[in-house]
């Protein structure tokens, strides 16, 4: 996974279980706040 608007274009890298945990968050919907463009942090 690239970094967007990275100008050195770095890569991200995730072990099988963190990418594991990540697609199962998603399908939880652990991230619909995030596509509607809410701010979690307070």
């Amino acid at each position: 996974m690239r970094v967007a608007g990275d100008p050195v274009g770095r890569v991200l890298v995730f072990d099988r279980n963190e990418w594991a945990c990540f697609i199962d968050g998603v399908r939880n919907g652990e991230f619909g706040d995030a596509a509607s463009g809410q701010c979690l942090v307070t």
